[in-house]
C-alpha cells in the first residue's frame, strides 16, 4: 500500500519539480498545491485499487470460499471515492448450497450493491 503511494509520487517527480519551479516564479503555492493534490489523489485511488483487488485475491484463494461459493467469472467495478473515482475489477461468485451470486470483496468491504 505504502509501496504504491511512494511510486507514484516518483512517478510524477519531474511534474512536480515543474509544478513548484512555476509556482516559485509566478509567487503562487496555490497552484502548487493544486498540483500536489492531483498526485496525492492519484496515489490514494492507486492504493484503494490496490487494496480491493488484494482482498478479492485473499478470498479467491481461502479454503474456506472454496468449500462454500464457486467462481463465476471477473468483472469491473467504477465506486465514487474521496481521490475520485476508480475502477477495480473483483470476483462474481455463487453459494453451492443457496445459489445465490454475490461479490465477497464488495460484502468484505461493506461496498453496496
Amino acid at each position: 500500500m505504502i509501496n504504491r503511494i511512494i511510486q507514484t509520487i516518483i512517478e510524477n517527480k519531474e511534474f512536480l519539480e515543474k509544478s513548484l519551479e512555476e509556482s516559485v516564479k509566478a509567487s503562487e503555492i496555490s497552484m502548487f498545491s493544486r498540483d500536489l493534490r492531483k498526485v496525492f489523489d492519484e496515489a490514494g485511488r492507486k492504493t484503494l485499487v490496490g487494496i480491493l483487488e488484494s482482498i478479492d485475491t485473499v478470498l479467491f484463494e481461502s479454503t474456506k470460499r472454496k468449500q462454500e461459493y464457486e467462481t463465476k467469472d471477473l468483472r469491473t467495478r467504477t465506486l465514487m471515492t474521496d481521490y475520485g473515482n476508480i475502477e477495480y475489477i473483483r470476483r462474481y461468485y455463487r453459494n453451492k448450497k443457496t445459489k445465490e451470486y454475490v461479490y465477497l470483496a464488495d460484502e468484505k468491504m461493506g461496498i453496496e450493491k
